[in-house]
């Protein structure tokens, strides 16, 4: 629209105080939001340098402000579930070893599995 030659000003109606809605129209009619997208599930089995299974924790949150909690039994396994979407930092850690961290963007659905090792705390 060419600046100040295309722009027409539409003539009111006068107003009468009654005014009649069309519930059919396009700008009227409202459309279900989308169901919310499948949490990303991001599993961790935690070793140590001699690749036997070690008692593990988890700690993390998300761009979401969700805080991270371990949702499997396993002692030496670590399963969280991460909001579709959001960038997630998680720190893995065991009495006596250095922590480490993993980041990423949950994919709606997803999955992920790693075999962690964590390098011993030096005395």
């Amino acid at each position: 629209m060419a600046q100040g030659s295309d722009v027409r000003r539409g003539r009111l109606a006068p107003w009468n105080g009654e005014a009649t809605l069309d519930l059919t129209a396009p700008e009227c009619v409202l459309t279900p939001a989308r169901p919310p997208a499948a949490a990303f599930e991001a599993s961790y089995r935690v070793r140590s340098p001699g690749r036997t299974a070690i008692e593990g924790s988890v700690r993390g949150h998300t761009t979401h402000d969700d805080e991270l909690a371990d949702l499997d039994p396993a002692p030496d396994l670590v399963r969280v579930a991460i909001p579709a979407g959001a960038r997630f930092e998680v720190r893995l850690a065991a009495a006596g070893h250095v922590a480490l961290w993993r980041t990423g963007v949950a994919v709606a659905g997803g999955t992920s599995f790693e075999d962690v090792t964590l390098p011993l705390e030096a005395e």
